[in-house]
């Protein structure tokens, strides 16, 4: 099971990132060479072993709130429009049931699904002359997840590959020309995810390793009219690969291990350049965070080498990349973080419990 899936027997919350939201949010490298803002989205645990969702500017954390303070919760995606601070996210109610939110400036709204008794999920977010997309998904009363997206909190369901059968968004991207691009999957006849992503609502579905393969994609972003979105595919053994798509033609990334497991979940482009973030499995069964430029593998340093770490989103400013995600302590305790040209820098925690780092974004100060 993917790391960006916080499981409902755990966490209580489906969040399917990356994210997202791989980088959910992308930001040109047209920059000046002042430091940038560092905004990230995530969750803290509370000492009562609560996920709270929760973001960082600059280090410094601010706790989100929830629908019921006694159950779980978290971000997946964070976006920056002038001095509005955008968090997509989710938040078990009082029912159990997942209820997607967006926090603006720290307030929430719950945003409208299929069913009240079965819930959503806000995957991403994408913020467009003011207006607000979210992609994620919503459950109809036969228990099947639909893809969908929320404009100013309206939803659009996406069509599917297999009537009857369900999928999700987990990217969103909008153009300058107003184009809407949503990355995600869908099942076939035999509930097998075969990736896609969606332009202004017409699927294209992407090319697989093997036919029976878990497939999933994470993020996206259009540059120059070429779209590249970033996953993995899975081979007949049901290992899986990282890659990436550019017009639908599929590149695999390099990995540590042949037989190990590997990840990609964000991607950034800039000037032609691909930027790919995600982890591999060393050897020894280690997960080594890292990211990939135009194919070429940078790994990420971790709190405790003998421990793993996982990068979820890669965004740039100026000449510098920025990654973000989590490492793990010798205590197996999961520490969010960001790596700024591979230094890796902590982020504080509530409680000195666990967290994640889920989505990164960068603005100019």
């Amino acid at each position: 099971m993917k790391r960006k899936i916080i499981e409902l027997s755990t966490i209580c919350l489906s969040i399917l990132l990356i994210l997202p939201n791989g980088c959910r949010n992308t930001n040109s490298n047209d920059q000046p060479s002042a430091e940038p803002d560092i905004f990230i989205a995530g969750y803290t645990r509370n000492s009562a072993d609560i996920a709270v969702p929760c973001f960082w500017k600059n280090g410094t954390r601010t706790d989100l709130s929830v629908s019921d303070t006694a159950k779980n919760g978290s971000a997946s995606g964070i976006y920056v429009d002038g001095t509005d601070i955008y968090v997509s996210g989710n938040s078990i109610n009082s029912s159990g049931v997942l209820v997607p939110c967006l926090w603006k400036n720290g307030v929430r709204t719950e945003l409208s699904t299929i069913s009240a008794a079965k819930g959503g999920q806000a995957l991403a977010i994408f913020v467009h002359k003011e207006t607000v997309y979210m992609a994620g998904s919503a459950w109809n009363d036969a228990n099947v997840n639909i893809p969908c997206y929320w404009r100013d909190g309206e939803r659009t369901e996406l069509s599917v590959l297999t009537p009857g059968m369900g999928g999700f968004a987990s990217a969103v991207f909008v153009t300058l020309t107003g184009d809407l691009y949503i990355a995600g999957s869908t099942s076939d006849g035999s509930h097998v995810p075969v990736p896609c992503y969606w332009h202004d609502g017409v699927r294209t579905d992407l090319s697989k390793l093997d036919p029976t393969g878990m497939d999933w994609v994470w993020s996206i972003q259009v540059e120059w009219e070429n779209v590249y979105v970033a996953g993995d595919v899975r081979s007949a053994a049901n290992v899986p690969r990282p890659c990436y798509w550019k017009n639908g033609v599929r590149t695999e990334l390099p990995v540590i291990d042949p037989d190990g497991w590997a990840e990609g979940y964000s991607i950034f482009v800039s000037y032609g350049d691909v930027y790919v973030a995600g982890h591999c499995m060393r050897f020894s069964h280690k997960y080594v965070p890292c990211y990939w430029k135009n194919g070429e593998r940078t790994e990420l340093s971790v709190f405790d080498g003998n421990q793993h770490g996982y990068a979820y989103s890669i965004t740039g400013y100026g000449s510098d990349i920025y990654t973000a995600g989590e490492t793990t302590t010798s205590y197996q305790v999961r520490v969010p973080c960001y790596w700024r040209n591979g230094g890796r820098t902590n982020l504080s925690v509530l409680a000195d419990k666990d967290g994640a780092a889920y989505s990164i974004f960068t603005q100019s100060r």
